[in-house]
């Protein structure tokens, strides 16, 4: 009679704060039975110790452990003389699966929505080795959009509908596996709007009179419109309201002006008119009466003077009329 072999075929499976062990039976008892193991653990290359004794059964689950530490394990069998040799030593890594992502957060540009995140807090013993996205109509319809790599903390989506409203969740993988997803954010994917349509620019005494029609409002409703007129070489920029008309006064009579429109939504400002251009003038009419007539007799001749009318019609008098 003698002791046991060593246990033959050592095996640790890393798990999340645990390590499963898996061995056969010595090859040989050594003439009596084996009743018994005792499994010895070390951490890093520190000396093993004796963490249990157990019956004589082949598997052993070490718990409580910490992710990303390296962990040795070894065994050995007991039988009625005494212990056996233990078996070579297993070095295994518990590991978990990481957390979720932080700080997920949408932003909305024209046709395009732009994810950023942080790397999570945990990630269960091993390093990140990329984000995956998902993507999908509800909250409980995402599917798998894209594989980023582990430096990313942004995606940008450009395969949209106009109008459409969409949601986003982003897990971290690592060695493990793929964590759970971060809780969900959603946008709505829009656009500028077009360009307003039918400009016109009326001309009066000291203002321009504009009218247009609203244009498609590209998905988001429209909060405004943004006029641009230039003369002189100098160009000015001034917002409005949600509006299709609009008179300028700060003009002056005899001046040319270009004036562009263009309508404003959540997404900015959308595609400008093609400019109109139109000139201010003060209506012509006719001149009003010639002031202070004088006729003044001698011999055969009449001498006619006067003076100019106070009002010329809006344009300078070019001649006078005698009547007889």
């Amino acid at each position: 009679l003698g002791i046991p072999d060593v246990p033959l075929d050592l095996t640790a499976t890393p798990g999340d704060g645990n390590v499963t062990l898996a061995w056969s039976p010595p090859a040989l008892d050594g003439g009596s039975p084996v009743t018994g193991y005792r499994v010895f653990r070390g951490v890093y290359d520190g000396p093993m110790e004796e963490i249990d004794v157990i019956g004589a059964v082949t598997e052993f689950v070490d718990e409580g452990l910490t992710n990303g530490v390296e962990y040795s394990y070894s065994v050995l069998a007991i039988n009625a003389l005494g212990d056996g040799p233990r078996a070579g030593a297993v070095i295994v890594v518990p590991l978990g699966l990481p957390d979720a992502p932080t700080g997920l957060e949408i932003s909305a540009q024209p046709m395009k929505l732009t994810l950023s995140w942080a790397a999570p807090l945990e990630t269960g013993g091993s390093a990140v080795t990329g984000f995956i996205i998902y993507k999908g109509p509800s909250e409980g319809e995402l599917e798998l959009l894209e594989a980023m790599p582990a430096s990313a903390t942004g995606f940008v989506d450009d395969d949209l509908v106009v109008g459409e409203t969409y949601f986003y969740a982003v897990a971290a993988e690592t060695a493990a596996g793929v964590g759970s997803m971060c809780p969900s954010v959603s946008a709505m994917a829009m656009d500028v709007p077009d360009a307003p349509g039918d400009l016109v620019a009326d001309a009066g005494d000291g203002q321009v009179e504009l009218t247009w029609t609203a244009p498609s409002d590209g998905g988001s409703a429209l909060t405004g419109s943004v006029v641009v007129r230039t003369s002189g070489g100098d160009t000015e920029e001034f917002e409005l309201g949600v509006v299709t008309s609009y008179t300028d006064t700060d003009v002056t009579n005899g001046e040319t002006y270009f004036y562009a429109i263009a309508a404003i939504n959540e997404a900015g400002p959308g595609e400008y008119t093609e400019p109109v251009t139109v000139t201010p003038e003060r209506p012509v009419t006719p001149p009003g009466k010639v002031m202070s007539l004088v006729a003044d007799a001698k011999g055969a001749r009449v001498t006619l003077q006067w003076n100019a009318p106070r009002d010329d019609g809006g344009s300078p008098v070019t001649g006078y009329v005698v009547y007889r």
